[in-house]
């Protein structure tokens, strides 16, 4: 009987210390602040914008479609999908650029183009599509 207690008691204290070091992995790390993480976004829209600009419209792409972007404020949302949307009308996918631009209508209903940017050929028309609905 002795020895039976002393095998629940170790199975016990066994179990709680396993359970005690588990705990700690189970906690999820702390947030970034938030200054960090807005920081984190525009930099990553920087980037993505300066490979449009550069003409390498699929690695843009990736910036605008990263989550360290889409955790930052709502401008950089809209920017992102704005040139995401350009993005895919440069490249023959105006599917995916209407998708976009309702994206950016679904955050922000007042989102529009500047003149010059709703008057081009490609992404103009597929804007005005979008913004009808």
């Amino acid at each position: 009987m002795k020895t039976l207690h002393t095998l629940s008691a170790s199975l016990l204290v066994a179990i709680l210390a396993l359970a005690s070091g588990c705990r700690s992995h189970l906690e999820a790390p702390p947030a970034p602040p938030a200054d960090d993480t807005q920081a984190n976004a525009e930099s990553t829209f920087a980037e993505g914008l300066r490979l449009y600009e550069a003409g390498h419209y699929y690695l843009a792409e990736e910036h605008f479609l990263s989550p360290a972007l889409w955790a930052g404020d709502t401008q950089v949302q809209l920017q992102a999908l704005k040139y995401l949307a350009f993005s895919y009308c440069v490249t023959e996918r105006p599917i995916q650029c209407r998708f976009a631009f309702d994206r950016a209508l679904q955050i922000d209903p007042t989102f529009h183009l500047g003149t010059a940017e709703a008057s081009h050929p490609l992404w103009g028309p597929v804007f005005v599509l979008a913004a009808r609905r």
